[in-house]
C-alpha cells in the first residue's frame, strides 16, 4: 500500500473507518395491525354511508314502478274534437256518465290517477261524424290522452259499453228575464241581456218560442227592502232538453223601491170586441160594470198614482178570444162564465193584484 501511494503521490480516498447505520421508523407489531385496522373502518363506514341511501332510492324507485293493476270507476265527458256537432250519451243513461276501466301502470302513477280522477268527469276527446249513432270504444283515446300518458297508465277494458249518437250543432240567442213567479217591487236589468243557447239541431228547433227564454231566479231579492242591489243569479230555460247547454248565470243589478199595500174600492171591466160583430146591432152583451175590493201591492209612486186617479186601472176581457167566445152558436141567450186572471189586469208597472181570481158572467143576447 505505500509502495502504491508513493508512486502515484496521491492517496486513493479509500474510508478506512465505519460508516454510521441509515435511521429507518420501526413499528412493533401490536402498533401496524392498530393502524391498519382503524384504516380499514374508516374506509368501510365511508363506503356504507355512500351505498346504503344509494340502495334505499333503487328500492323505493323499483316499488313506484312496479306494474299493477286495478280496477276503477270513473265519470267521463265526451268531448269532439270538431266544433259543427254535438256528442249525446245514450246509454247508460245516469248523468254524468259513469263506467268502470282496468287499467294497469306503474304503482305510484296509479295511486295519483286515482286521486286526479276523483275530483272532476274524465273528458275524452273523440271524432265520430255526423249522423253516426251506435256503440264507441273507449279504452284507447283515454289510454291515448294527456292525463293518462302523463302517468304511463293504460286502459285494457272500459265497461259498460256507451251508445253514442252524433248530430249537427246549432246555436241560439236567448233573452233573459225573472221568473214570472218572482214577485218584487222595482226594476232589474241584465248582464248580459241575451245568452247563446246550444245543442242539437233537432233538439233546439224543437223547443217553443216561449220557452226559448234564460228564466233568472230572483228568490233572493223577494225578502230584500228598498235599495240597490247587484249580484249573480242561477238562470235555466222555460224547459228541460237533453243535451241543450248555456251559461249557468248573469249579473242582475236590481233597484227595489218602497212598497206599499193598497185595496181599490172598484175597477171598471172592459170588453174588447171586434166593431164589426156589432155593426148589425143583432146581439146585445151585458156584463158586470166593475170589480170590488181588489187588493194590491206595489212601489209607493206606483200606489199613489192609483189613490190619485192618475193611472187607469181596469179589468180587461178579450171577447174575440173564439176559445172563450163562440157567438156563432147563439140562438137566443147564452151566459159565458169566466174566471179573471192576474193577466186580465192592467196596473201600473210594478203592482201585483193580490187576490185576482174572480169570478164572473158575461151575457150574449142576439135580438
Amino acid at each position: 500500500m505505500a509502495d502504491l501511494e508513493s508512486k502515484t503521490g496521491q492517496t486513493l480516498g479509500i474510508p478506512t473507518a465505519t460508516g454510521k447505520a441509515e435511521k429507518r421508523p420501526t413499528f412493533s407489531a401490536a402498533g401496524k395491525s392498530n393502524h391498519i385496522e382503524h384504516h380499514s373502518l374508516a374506509s368501510g363506514l365511508r363506503t356504507f354511508l355512500w351505498v346504503a341511501p344509494l340502495t334505499a332510492l333503487i328500492w323505493i324507485y323499483a316499488e313506484r314502478e312496479q306494474i299493477d293493476r286495478a280496477d276503477v270507476r270513473v265519470p267521463i265527458k265526451l268531448v269532439s274534437k270538431s266544433t259543427d256537432r254535438i256528442i249525446t250519451v245514450q246509454t247508460p243513461t245516469e248523468r254524468p256518465t259513469t263506467i268502470s276501466l282496468d287499467i294497469q301502470g306503474p304503482k305510484a302513477g296509479l295511486g295519483e290517477l286515482r286521486d286526479v280522477l276523483s275530483k272532476a268527469p274524465l273528458e275524452v276527446y273523440i271524432s265520430p261524424e255526423v249522423g253516426y249513432e251506435g256503440d264507441i270504444s273507449l279504452a284507447e283515446p283515454i289510454t291515448k290522452s294527456d292525463l293518462f300518458k302523463t302517468y304511463a297508465v293504460t286502459v285494457s277494458a272500459a265497461r259498460p259499453p256507451v251508445k253514442i249518437k252524433v248530430e249537427a250543432k246549432a246555436a241560439k240567442r236567448v233573452p233573459v228575464k225573472p221568473r214570472p213567479q218572482d214577485k218584487f217591487f222595482g226594476t232589474v236589468t241584465f248582464e248580459p241581456e241575451s245568452v247563446i243557447v246550444e245543442g242539437p239541431k233537432d233538439a233546439l228547433e224543437s223547443i217553443k218560442p216561449e220557452n226559448l227564454v234564460a228564466f233568472a231566479d230572483m228568490r233572493d231579492f223577494a225578502s230584500k227592502g228598498p235599495g240597490s242591489y247587484a249580484q249573480d243569479v242561477q238562470i235555466s230555460l222555460g224547459s228541460f232538453v237533453d243535451g241543450i247547454t248555456m251559461k249557468d248565470s248573469v249579473r242582475a243589478k236590481v233597484e227595489i223601491s218602497k212598497s206599499a199595500p193598497y185595496q181599490i174600492s172598484a175597477i171598471p171591466i172592459v170588453l174588447q170586441l171586434n166593431s164589426l160583430l156589432l155593426a148589425d146591432d143583432k146581439l146585445k152583451i151585458t156584463a158586470p160594470p166593475t170589480i170590488r175590493g181588489v187588493d194590491v201591492i206595489g212601489p209607493a209612486d206606483a200606489i199613489e198614482s192609483l189613490k190619485q186617479f192618475k193611472f187607469p186601472a181596469a179589468v180587461l176581457v178579450d171577447m174575440n178570444d173564439d176559445k172563450r167566445f163562440d157567438f156563432s152558436a147563439i140562438a137566443t141567450v147564452k151566459d159565458f162564465p169566466i174566471t179573471l186572471r192576474a193577466g186580465d189586469y192592467r196596473m201600473p208597472p210594478g203592482v201585483t193584484v193580490n187576490n185576482p181570481n174572480r169570478d164572473i158572467t158575461i151575457t150574449v143576447t142576439r135580438r
